[in-house]
């Protein structure tokens, strides 16, 4: 900013929206916003100069925050696109060792055609998995009716392992907007 203040007073330029970097006596760094205009009387040489100074600290967070989330879901699409590419390549290989299989050349030939498709089964399976992470899970925003939940869980627990003794006190209380849920199941 000295710099920008000293060009100005030498020559009377004019600084407009320039950005600068402050560092306050406490060592905190403040982006500021910066216009420097120079102060004369009439025709005669520059007196001084007028600085505006708008912090810009918090507005710039937030676009380096906006400019990260842009970047990240651009990384996002690269990612599944690769991952896409991948399970591809992958579907070409597994098909070529299955057509090796099916050829009579040996016992060894085959073998390593069986080695290929488990590899590529292997490799499909993270690949997919990663897919399943790069996309947005969808929640769906919809009433439930807790009664038929608590149900299932207590039913799943006593068939996974019927030593443990699960039981519902009582009821839970239905609201009123949901007076159809009941009969839906999940």
């Amino acid at each position: 900013m000295t710099r920008l203040v000293a060009e100005c007073l030498s020559d009377g330029t004019i600084f407009r929206r320039e950005e600068v970097e402050h560092t306050t006596p406490s060592g905190e760094r403040r982006h500021l916003g910066v216009t420097i205009s120079p102060i004369r009387k009439g025709q005669e040489k520059i007196n001084g100069a007028i600085c505006l100074l708008s912090d810009l600290t918090e507005l710039a967070a937030l676009q380096q925050q906006m400019q990260l989330k842009e970047n990240l879901a651009a990384l996002g699409e690269l990612s599944a696109g690769i991952a896409h590419e991948f399970k591809n390549a992958l579907a070409t290989i597994s098909g070529y060792a299955q057509m090796i299989r099916a050829e009579e050349l040996g016992s060894e030939a085959s073998d390593y055609a069986d080695h290929i498709l488990e590899q590529t089964r292997s490799i499909t399976h993270v690949v997919t998995e990663f897919l399943k992470y790069a996309r947005p899970f969808e929640i769906s925003n919809e009433p439930v009716q807790m009664q038929v939940v608590v149900e299932r869980v207590i039913s799943e627990i006593a068939e996974a392992n019927p030593a443990v003794q699960v039981r519902l006190a009582e009821r839970l209380a239905m609201c009123p907007e949901m007076k159809d849920c009941c009969a839906r199941r999940f």
